[in-house]
């Protein structure tokens, strides 16, 4: 895969990925904390909290193309834009996305295409290198932040509409975590963030 920059992924034959990185700007935090760093380090902190992510195996720079690469082994799965949005797999989103709230993880890139349905049911993450692990559980405004991150692609909120949004807060207020105002909170902020009514 390649962009106007030159290459961005590609898979190798013993069914790797080498995700290749640039930075964006000339001064930026990557010139200190380069992506390939985070990417591994997301990784790692990602399998501590028990969330299926992609195995790091090497990290390196690749000086003829000023370009870090990543190689990582390829995840078994399908992601949740690629399957029909059932009330059994919906759930199973909300609890996931309510999972990681719980356990600090503010995953920026959070859209369905990023998450896959794994072979035994479980859910995980790919493309982590916009991740932090805050190690406690995330606050009302992080949550709501994250949840705006998430609703701004118009694929993932048309999957969402066509669920029922207001059935996907139940759900993840159910999950959440929060206490009884903290979850009463969020779930008015997403719903005058979304301009849903309760049903």
């Amino acid at each position: 895969m390649k962009d106007r920059h030159g290459l961005k992924v590609i898979g190798t034959p013993d069914g790797r990925i080498v995700k290749f990185f640039r930075r964006k700007r000339l001064f930026s935090s990557a010139l200190w904390d380069p992506y390939v760093k985070r990417f591994a380090r997301n990784a790692a902190n990602l399998k501590k909290a028990g969330i299926p992510t992609v195995e790091v195996t090497g990290v390196f720079r690749v000086s003829s193309l000023k370009r870090d690469a990543v190689v990582y082994n390829r995840m078994e799965g399908e992601s949740l834009r690629d399957l029909p949005m059932t009330e059994p797999r919906m759930a199973s989103f909300a609890a996931f996305f309510a999972e990681l709230h719980r356990k600090g993880v503010f995953f920026r890139s959070v859209h369905f295409g990023n998450i896959l349905e794994l072979p035994d049911g479980r859910l995980g993450l790919i493309d982590i290198a916009d991740m932090e692990a805050k190690g406690r559980s995330l606050g009302v405004k992080e949550r709501l932040r994250n949840f705006a991150h998430m609703v701004k692609y118009p694929e993932d909120r048309q999957m969402l509409q066509d669920f029922g949004m207001e059935r996907f807060i139940r759900l993840y207020e159910e999950a959440s975590g929060l206490d009884g105002w903290r979850a009463k909170a969020f779930g008015q902020a997403v719903r005058t963030q979304t301009g849903t009514s309760i049903g």
